[in-house]
């Protein structure tokens, strides 16, 4: 039997975790945030070039990136961690052990081979259907470009990424219970990177580093697996020149192999499910996880969480419509 002191206790270290008023402003904050961040950089290029100070064109992106990442995701909700003792526990900011560690290395690993998969089968979903898939960022095509990649793409993200989402926002949403903070974090995850053709695994990528943060009780657990994802892709890409998915689509398209590729498929996706389901019990019988609070609220939403959360979705919306009209030829 648990004490009244821990009780007492863990309700009020739950309760210190992020309002969901507070939640909706980071996901607001999130998703246009990189916008103003490039459009800023841009102005000020201009703004240099004309005055013959520097040109300094082909670092806005990079910089617009990294001030992202760090600014606008990492820093509020470790701000917000460091102001309020106990936050910690609610956003799971604890080293994860070493047996979930490994495994998590293994699951994103696993996870760039579904990873293909889906895309290559949602390439051809887009194409039949008339639209021009743009494909994605150009693969590093130097050693010293594959190591500013891992930096800037791989392991940056997948640290601030993870404190703001699956630490800040789902531990926000929490208050109405885990499996709703998991679906909900896991959308505003996928609505972040506003990419028709990165949908599918987008949303099968934030659910499972939101599940494996739940069962292990450390968001550093879940950074491992983004991390892991984000290397082994860049990796990949490097090795067959960016060609990975376009190669495996170009098999679908002509019919040679498609069999195979069906049974690589059905293949990929019971391994990193019998990963998840293996997880799971690892941390059963290490006893991790964190406690679940016995009554969610289920309280809706206030006029303030609604007019955010709004902005934050017609936001996200205006860069889905771009790309659908980029898919489309019309942009």
């Amino acid at each position: 039997m648990q004490s009244a002191d821990f009780e007492e206790d863990l309700y009020k270290n739950w309760f210190r975790r992020p309002t969901l008023f507070v939640a909706c402003a980071w996901f607001l904050l999130a998703t246009a945030g990189l916008a103003v961040l490039r459009l800023g950089l841009s102005e000020l290029a201009l703004l240099l070039r004309q005055a013959r100070l520097r040109d300094i064109r082909g670092w806005t992106g990079p910089a617009a990136d990294t001030l992202y990442q760090l600014g606008v995701l990492a820093f509020p909700a470790a701000w917000y961690a460091a102001r309020h003792p106990g936050v910690e526990q609610a956003m799971r900011l604890r080293a994860p052990h070493p047996l979930v560690a490994a495994h998590a290395v293994v699951l994103g690993a696993a996870g760039v081979a579904l990873s293909m998969c889906l895309s290559a089968w949602w390439t051809l979903l887009i194409e039949s259907a008339g639209g021009a898939p743009q494909g994605g960022t150009a693969a590093p095509s130097t050693p010293a470009g594959l190591a500013q990649a891992l930096l800037v793409s791989a392991l940056l993200p997948a640290v601030c990424e993870e404190l703001m989402f699956r630490g800040g926002i789902m531990g926000a949403w929490e208050r109405r219970g885990s499996n709703r903070a998991l679906a909900v974090s896991s959308l505003m995850f996928a609505a972040l990177h506003g990419s028709v053709e990165g949908l599918p695994v987008q949303l099968v990528m934030g659910f499972a580093l939101g599940y494996v943060s739940l069962r292990s009780g450390s968001l550093w657990a879940c950074a491992i697996v983004h991390a892991s994802f984000n290397a082994g892709a860049l990796v990949l890409s490097y090795l067959l020149n960016g060609r990975a998915i376009v190669n495996i689509y170009a098999i679908m398209a002509s019919g040679e192999a498609l069999g195979l590729f069906v049974a690589d498929t059905v293949a990929s996706t019971a391994l990193f499910a019998l990963m998840l389901v293996w997880l799971k019990r690892v941390c059963e019988r290490l006893k991790l996880g964190g406690p679940q609070l016995s009554q969610p609220d289920g309280a809706p939403l206030g006029p303030p969480e609604l007019v955010v959360l709004t902005a934050g979705i017609l936001t996200a919306a205006i860069r889905y419509m771009e790309d659908i009209l980029a898919i489309c030829g019309v942009l």
